[in-house]
């Protein structure tokens, strides 16, 4: 027993037992974790809002809801407001009150955050399955074989049409303030986003491609080439003892299909 606690005593100061392994305690104040602290400590997940992709609040997605002919598909873009299901779960659908900075021109954060918390609120009351009038309708269909649900509309029905008119008279009073912005319907999203519909924040360029800078002019391609498969290239030879007379390279179109 006394061996048993010299031998314990000995591993928790780091020493080296008798007739044992040499074992070197972690040192804490060096900030290197010790072996096996890797796969203990939690590790902290990179946020997926950080990056520049689809998932970013701010990303201009392409607008799926006009025709890809249409010249609103060129001219607008949509920023799509992600599900929480941190409100209620996945009870009802509710929406994420983090303000994109790229509505601002258009969209106010005040009736932004307007906007969110009242159809968080309906759609809440709407979908909430212990809702004395859910359970009422629930009742009627079943005893009618759910015909009376095509001559009267049930209670969640009213709350969805209820938020549909209001996302309506947004944009209304968004039109008469002279903004551009456009809240989808949530029939069109499936509820499972909210989107709007924005202009373009990126306008298209009518320079054309931007080569990058060639200071040297080793690469000189010409403008009526630009657009073509091949283009002409001028290749300048650079050496330490230029020759007497410097021949300058060109490859053109012709040089590589003059067999056809």
């Amino acid at each position: 027993m006394r061996n048993h606690r010299a031998r314990h005593h000995a591993l928790q100061q780091g020493q080296q037992p008798e007739g044992g392994v040499p074992r070197s305690a972690p040192n804490r104040h060096s900030g290197l974790p010790a072996i096996g602290d890797e796969e203990s400590r939690p590790q902290t997940p990179v946020s997926v809002t950080s990056e520049w992709n689809g998932s970013h609040p701010c990303f201009p997605h392409r607008n799926p809801y006009v025709p890809t002919n249409s010249p609103l598909y060129e001219s607008t873009r949509i920023i799509r407001i992600q599900r929480d299901f941190m409100i209620n779960g996945d009870l009802s659908p509710a929406y994420s009150n983090t303000f994109p900075d790229i509505l601002e021109p258009y969209v106010s954060e005040e009736r932004f955050r307007t906007v969110i918390a009242r159809v968080n609120r309906e759609l809440a009351v709407a979908f909430d399955p212990w809702n004395l009038w859910n359970w009422l309708d629930a009742m009627l269909g079943l005893f009618t074989l759910w015909v009376l649900e095509d001559i009267v509309d049930t209670y969640i029905k009213r709350k969805l049409r209820v938020v549909e008119a209001f996302l309506q008279q947004q944009n209304e009073e968004l039109e008469k303030a002279g903004s551009q912005a456009v809240f989808v319907p949530l029939r069109r999203t499936g509820y499972m986003n909210l989107d709007v519909q924005i202009p373009d924040p990126i306008p298209p360029s009518d320079e054309g491609d931007q080569f990058p800078p060639d200071p040297d002019h080793k690469f000189n391609i010409a403008p009526s080439d630009a657009g073509s498969a091949v283009p002409t290239i001028e290749v300048n030879e650079h050496i330490s003892s230029p020759p007497p007379r410097p021949t300058i390279l060109q490859y053109t179109a012709t040089d590589h299909y003059s067999s056809r």
